[in-house]
């Protein structure tokens, strides 16, 4: 490993900021490039995936599981989003191939990577958010639970405006992981 790559790793777990931007900025096209190529996502969904792999990314440098560069941030993040994807495909598959009530919720690489990675990386992205959003994100990903029982615990008038309020939470997560966390 190159002085580079080693200083690459120190400034990651060190949290600099900037050098993380710089990072998260400069795979960003080349990664939404690929994967809108080879798996037809749209704009939205492929944004979702590189944030889940940039977590990711960041997750594995903290915790020790990489300690080395073998590859470029750009290669490992797209490494990871197509793993992602992959897994969200067959999990999807697997869905159609068993009966499941009309209402089941497919899984999505959010809820996948939530799944795999430690809780507290979740937590902080989750501290960007307002307590009411906290709650239907939770209850969704973690506790998963239906639409029509976060409606019915939170007081909402039916599924679809939990369903509708869920959106405007992750949009609203994506817009201040964007905005507030890079600054």
């Amino acid at each position: 490993m190159t002085l580079k790559e080693k200083q690459s790793i120190e400034k990651f777990r060190n949290e600099d900021k900037a050098f993380i931007k710089e990072i998260y900025l400069s795979a960003k096209p080349k990664f939404m490039g690929f994967m809108i190529r080879e798996y037809q996502l749209d704009n939205d969904i492929c944004l979702d995936v590189y944030q889940d792999s940039f977590c990711l990314l960041h997750k594995k440098i903290m915790n020790g599981s990489i300690t080395e560069m073998t590859s470029s941030f750009e290669t490992l993040l797209i490494g990871f989003g197509r793993n992602l994807v992959r897994n969200a495909q067959r999990k999807k598959s697997e869905l159609y191939s068993i009966d499941l009530p009309e209402t089941a919720d497919v899984e999505t690489p959010f809820t996948l990577l939530a799944a795999k990675t430690q809780k507290f990386a979740v937590r902080n992205i989750l501290n960007l958010v307002g307590h009411d959003c906290q709650k239907v994100l939770k209850s969704f990903y973690y506790l998963e639970k239906s639409m029509a029982e976060i409606a019915d615990e939170l007081s909402y008038a039916n599924a679809n405006v939990a369903k509708k309020k869920k959106y405007e939470c992750l949009k609203k997560l994506r817009s201040k992981v964007n905005q507030s966390t890079w600054n």
